[in-house]
């Protein structure tokens, strides 16, 4: 069951959240409603996308009938309404309602609007690091981290649907504007999150400066690796340089 809500992600967008949390000198409660919030959409983006997985990872629980999609369904509502809930304590209710509604928007095209979905995705993350930021109006520490949070992640649905460039999903990058120019797109984007990501570098951190050339030093490699057509390895390079960029910004 646990696939269903990709736990993996959900921790490292909320450790990604909890430096946020500090940078906008929020409450530190904030993580509970944000992290019900990441579970959620992912249980609610792995319902919308059970079609695909029956093709591609039919092993996964919700393929493989392990749970049920209406049960999944449920609980994955029940934790983005628990977060809604939850952000009343936390003094960020509208912020929450908001990216609740950017979330759902998201998922609602996932599966016919592939491109547009996981756009809007990289923004719901790009919102929900700035949530802390709404409670304390302290915004301009924050913008870095969301940016290079959202870019990220933008830049692992680009390399996964390289991976499949003419699969089942409608609407992806690949399909829009053709393989080769889906390879250079990836490119800009990593060369963006590389002037994001040297924007806290002004602080003069030290752990910061020490960690962050790691982070994009695997995003080169990420992109050398789409650029030759080798995107499980890019893919794989992508999570370690958000890993070590989640390390940098805890360094911070």
């Amino acid at each position: 069951m646990m696939d269903v809500f990709a736990p993996e992600k959900a921790v490292l967008l909320t450790l990604f959240s909890v430096v946020a949390i500090k940078l906008a000198g929020a409450k530190m409660f904030l993580v509970f409603p944000l992290f019900m919030f990441f579970l959620g959409f992912n249980g609610l983006s792995s319902c919308s996308l059970v079609d695909i997985d029956r093709l591609y990872n039919p092993k996964k629980d919700l393929p493989s009938g392990k749970i049920g999609i209406l049960d999944s369904f449920r609980i994955s509502l029940l934790l983005v309404i628990f977060s809604i809930l939850a952000s009343i304590y936390s003094d960020s209710l509208i912020a929450t309602v908001a990216l609740v509604l950017i979330g759902m928007s998201s998922v609602a095209i996932r599966l016919n609007y592939t491109f547009l979905s996981n756009l809007i995705e990289s923004l719901t993350f790009f919102f929900a690091m700035l949530v802390p930021s709404f409670t304390t109006s302290r915004f301009i520490y924050n913008f870095p981290l969301a940016w290079g949070v959202a870019l990220m992640f933008f830049l692992m649905h680009l390399s996964k649907g390289l991976e499949r460039p003419f699969g089942f999903e409608n609407l992806n990058l690949p399909k829009i504007v053709g393989v080769e120019t889906s390879k250079y797109i990836f490119a800009m984007v990593s060369f963006l999150a590389v002037i994001w990501g040297l924007a806290p570098a002004v602080l003069m951190s030290l752990g910061y400066n020490l960690v962050y050339p790691f982070s994009m030093s695997a995003l080169s490699i990420a992109v050398y690796l789409t650029l030759t057509d080798r995107h499980k390895e890019a893919g794989r390079a992508l999570k370690a340089a958000s890993v070590l960029y989640l390390l940098a910004f805890l360094l911070l």
